[in-house]
């Protein structure tokens, strides 16, 4: 999500006239920090949840108070169905920072809303991919992938397969060994004859 400090600019040598959005993203910070120990949820499939603060934009120039900054937020849910509940407390907790009638004004909005799906390890898909690739196990994803798009319910059962190394995603050297690209392209041979008969 996104979230919009808007303040008051004014001189950079009269700093007491302005309301500075830019130190006020210290307080939104913070909270972020506060909510990864009581947001955090673990799940023996999916993992660990997280929230952190990611991208930050503010300013004018050095010698102006900043009356806008904008914060993007990453949220990374293990439980099905919570992001409203989740947004819900986030804005009120926010609406409680900034009170003040001398604080920034705040406003939030979702940029990217996609859901948790989970799929039961006994299902005849995940039972056969694992047959197939005797070196996998049945474990979850933390990052997104295109499963929550085509299966936002979680109705449809879902398998997520595929070559490389997870630590290396967003990576500046990330890439994909060929060896590995080769071996996922004769499991999902495989697989589809197993699934298909």
């Amino acid at each position: 999500m996104e979230v919009t400090l808007t303040g008051k600019t004014a001189h950079g040598a009269m700093p007491e006239q302005g309301i500075n959005a830019v130190e006020g993203i210290n307080k939104v910070i913070q909270l972020i920090n506060d909510l990864k120990e009581e947001w955090s949820e673990e799940t023996a499939a999916l993992g660990k949840s997280s929230i952190s603060a990611n991208m930050v934009n503010g300013g004018i120039q050095t010698n102006v108070i900043p009356d806008k900054c904008v914060l993007n937020v990453d949220i990374r849910t293990v439980t099905p169905n919570i992001h409203d509940k989740l947004y819900k407390q986030f804005n009120q907790r926010l609406n409680q920072l900034f009170s003040d009638r001398n604080a920034p004004k705040v406003s939030t909005k979702i940029l990217l809303d996609r859901a948790t799906i989970l799929t039961d390890e006994n299902t005849e898909i995940i039972q056969k991919a694992l047959d197939t690739s005797k070196e996998s196990e049945f474990t979850g994803m933390a990052y997104y992938t295109d499963g929550s798009v085509l299966n936002p319910h979680g109705s449809i059962p879902t398998l997520i397969y595929g070559p490389g190394i997870e630590t290396l995603a967003h990576q500046p050297n990330e890439y994909v060994e060929i060896e590995a690209f080769e071996r996922s392209i004769d499991f999902f041979k495989t697989l589809i004859k197993k699934y298909a008969t």
